[in-house]
């Protein structure tokens, strides 16, 4: 049997695209694992929710 190798990192980044209530989910349960993470987005006001929760936003494209 083959032994399982947990394997730890001083770093990680999560890129999300668009996140949306299963990406939310995801990062409530698990962003202590992150050094950052970084979110796109559509509107001014969902770049300064994704702010006040620690994201660090991108640009959006045009």
């Amino acid at each position: 049997m083959a032994a399982k190798v947990r394997v730890e990192f001083d770093f990680m980044n999560l890129f999300v695209f668009g996140p949306g209530y299963t990406a939310q989910r995801f990062i409530d349960t698990y962003k202590e694992r992150f050094t950052r993470i970084c979110a796109t987005y559509r509107s001014p006001e969902k770049a300064e929710a994704l702010k006040a929760s620690g994201f660090v936003t991108l640009t959006r494209a045009r």
